[in-house]
């Protein structure tokens, strides 16, 4: 690896678990049918099918991102419960290749064995603060397992050029944490705008911010000559963790 790997946004380290409660955030908000979720440690995508979506599309800006990904789906249609969490543990243990990751890495997409060998299996993989939520329980891994046939849709962009890349329209689109990176009305809004066409009537734009946020309680946009609008909805606050918080948008027309 060299430093322009090192620069280069499309290698940026990807978590292996996710730090959002996301069965609360799946119980509190509507059951999409579509889903446009960030890819981020793949734990999104499995509980947004867990909850039921039939479509889910997921993006993020960097490639390592769709790698964690599609392990997690292979792992989960070829492991059981017990050999998922073992490879789980030597992924975070970063000392020799994780049991029972011989059995995956041949099945993976040939564009994603080619970033495991290229970067090595930890160098891009990165821990995290641990969450009790992020593995799927054993009753939740068997039943992801009839769901589960194959890798999600990655979408391998950053959020200002995703309307660039999708086409169709969401119930949910869901952004993780993002706005906390890009803390300027303007940018935001125009991310808003560019993401307004893609959601279904009634649908939302989920926010779930780590940091001090904006004030989007006045949130009201209605672009110029279309019917559609988009307002701010509500924002959630997890009764276990006062700081885990979901600030949602709805497309009303």
């Amino acid at each position: 690896m060299n430093i322009n790997d090192e620069l280069n946004p499309d290698y940026k380290p990807a978590y292996l678990n996710t730090n959002e409660d996301l069965r609360w955030i799946t119980s509190v908000t509507p059951k999409p049918s579509r889903v446009l979720t960030v890819a981020a440690s793949g734990d999104q995508a499995l509980f947004y099918r867990l909850g039921g979506a039939k479509t889910i599309d997921t993006f993020d800006i960097t490639k390592m991102a769709g790698l964690i990904q599609e392990i997690k789906t292979t792992a989960i249609q070829h492991l059981t419960h017990e050999q998922y969490m073992e490879m789980m543990q030597g992924l975070r243990a970063a000392l020799v290749l994780p049991k029972h990751m011989d059995k995956i890495l041949p099945l993976l997409s040939q564009h994603n064995q080619n970033l495991w060998n290229r970067f090595g299996p930890y160098s891009r993989l990165l821990n995290g603060n641990y969450c009790e939520y992020a593995n799927p329980t054993r009753p939740e891994f068997n039943k992801l397992k009839s769901m589960v046939s194959g890798p999600f849709n990655f979408i391998h962009s950053p959020l200002d050029t995703l309307h660039t890349k999708i086409t169709g329209q969401y119930d949910i689109i869901n952004i993780s944490n993002i706005f906390d990176l890009i803390r300027n009305d303007q940018q935001q809004q125009q991310i808003i705008l560019n993401l307004l066409p893609h959601l279904t009537v009634g649908g939302r734009l989920l926010y779930i911010p780590q940091y001090n946020t904006l004030d989007y309680s006045k949130i009201n946009i209605t672009p110029p000559n279309t019917n559609m609008q988009l307002t701010y909805e509500k924002t959630l606050t997890n009764p276990a963790d006062k700081w885990s918080k979901i600030i949602s948008l709805q497309r009303t027309r």
